[in-house]
């Protein structure tokens, strides 16, 4: 994906959210370290860009890519900056 698309994207994203009371970013069940990077940028990103903070939240455990932990307890991520 090119720079100028990503951009475009980024903006009708924000532009979604500006305003709303909560956002909920949900990533995969059983997150590797990279679902949870991913979430972490776009909180980060919704933050700076409208004040707003966001709640992640996934099930299962965080793991390494490829390991299964299934029938482990559903955990919540909040943000870094709440």
């Amino acid at each position: 994906m090119d720079l100028q698309r990503s951009l475009e994207i980024s903006e009708r994203m924000i532009e979604k959210v500006r305003g709303k009371r909560n956002i909920l970013i949900v990533a995969h069940d059983n997150p590797d370290p990279d679902a949870l990077a991913a979430a972490y940028a776009l909180s980060h990103l919704f933050l700076v860009k409208t004040g707003q903070s966001a709640v992640i939240a996934s099930g299962g455990i965080v793991g390494p890519p490829g390991k299964s932990h299934h029938g482990r307890q559903a955990r919540n991520c909040r943000g870094a900056d709440e």
